[in-house]
């Protein structure tokens, strides 16, 4: 592990690795998300003349799609992997699967769809009191009851390494455990519902886990029933995997830079931090191989331009982010964005772009001009006289130093001045 000290996330890490990712998800793919039907009550969200939101029961029918999910975080990555290597060693491995989940789509009201419009996509069937509580519809409830049992049914982990522990949770719905070992459950929050498999690797001091699968919990009233489903613009299919899609990839890798920078003082947390850091660097990396393979990619698009605004715009905070002693911030800045600047300055696309500045740690959407944007990086001398990246050669892949361990404060002072 290069930049991960959290001996908790090393001992998760090699249990995946031992379960094997991919299987994981296939068993998941294999699921019978196409024949899952629901026909029964439900109560559903519309508005009153007050347009304040009111609850009604009726009879329906809904439906799932053949694959009503996408993966995201690590296990994306790792699915990207099998097809362009890691080379350089930029990403510690993933410690647990994330996949979004889409609820089923509601065909028809009391036999008819003509109605479908008076009616919002919602999981719950009560307002939400003061304390954030509500109670899932019956939809929801069915949709998430079929998912457990598939789980339970199907992705089996071994437990010869496995510690036997009770579960203890907040809000749980249903809970089902295999020798004490492995733990199903479903637990609400307040804007999400997660369906996670949990469990205690020998060695670690707390469980944590292995699979999540999240349903957004939020009513939207922007959203009908009859409304096309949104979901598809967020992933795409690699390979017969349905992963989030690159420039979201590229926005949450930037939006949890901004959110999880004070991770980066403790040595057991600064993982979450370097992780996102690791990321851009690998997309980065296959970047001039992913656009060619894959058409839906934009290799100008706002999310590839926003990357570049942000990291110019951190760029004396790169020895924060630099996780690599052998790489000067200057190289380690390269790493992030050398290949999206020279696509972006190749073919600048769009002459304006939306870019998003952090004012008093809160995010404002802000236009921007290409053209400045390239400005700013002009006469950082990123690049030698053949365009090519001036990296340092690297030797084998060090681990990071922590972040909260004394450094001599000349080595800090160089760093910061080296951008």
């Amino acid at each position: 592990m290069k930049y991960t000290e959290n001996t908790n996330r090393e001992a998760f890490v090699k249990k995946l690795e031992s379960q094997n990712i991919l299987t994981i998800i296939k068993q998941i793919q294999q699921f019978p998300w196409n024949e899952y039907v629901y026909e029964g009550p439900c109560t559903l969200m519309t508005t009153n003349e007050d347009e304040e939101a009111k609850f009604e029961t009726k009879q329906i029918r809904a439906t799932a799609s053949s694959s009503p999910y996408f993966i995201l975080g690590g296990a994306a990555y790792f699915v990207y992997k099998t097809h362009y290597r890691d080379q350089f060693g930029y990403m510690d491995p993933t410690g647990d699967i994330d996949m979004h989940l889409e609820l089923p789509k509601i065909d028809s009201i009391e036999g008819d769809n003509s109605a479908l419009s008076e009616y919002f996509k919602s999981t719950s069937k009560t307002k939400p009191d003061i304390w954030g509580n509500y109670e899932l519809n019956e939809l929801t409830l069915h949709y998430l009851h079929w998912i457990f049992n598939l789980l339970v049914e199907s992705v089996n982990i071994g437990t010869n390494d496995l510690e036997v522990y009770d579960y203890i949770g907040d809000n749980v719905i249903h809970h089902h455990h295999k020798e004490g070992k492995v733990h199903y459950v479903i637990v609400k929050e307040q804007h999400m519902i997660k369906i996670q498999i949990e469990c205690k690797v020998r060695g670690m001091q707390k469980p944590d886990h292995l699979l999540e699968m999240i349903i957004v919990s939020s009513d939207n009233f922007r959203e009908g029933l009859d409304s096309r489903n949104n979901l598809k613009k967020r992933y795409y299919n690699f390979h017969g995997y349905m992963i989030q899609t690159f420039d979201n990839m590229l926005d949450d890798n930037i939006s949890a830079m901004n959110d999880r920078f004070e991770l980066l003082h403790q040595p057991s947390t600064q993982h979450k931090l370097y992780n996102h850091v690791a990321r851009i660097r690998y997309l980065n990396y296959i970047f001039p191989f992913l656009y060619k393979d894959v058409s839906s990619i934009r290799k100008n698009s706002d999310a590839v331009k926003r990357l570049l605004y942000f990291v110019w715009n951190n760029r004396f905070k790169m020895y924060h982010y630099n996780y690599e002693s052998q790489l000067s911030n200057k190289d380690f800045m390269v790493s992030m964005i050398g290949n999206f600047y020279k696509e972006v300055k190749k073919d600048p696309g769009d002459k304006s772009f939306n870019a998003i500045d952090l004012v008093n740690k809160v995010k404002r959407p802000v236009l921007k001009m290409t053209k400045d944007l390239l400005d700013m990086y002009k006469d950082l001398f990123l690049f030698d006289s053949s365009n090519s990246l001036t990296l340092t050669p690297k030797t084998k892949p060090s681990r990071v130093k922590s972040f909260t361990k004394k450094r001599k404060k000349s080595t800090l002072r160089t760093k910061h001045r080296s951008i």
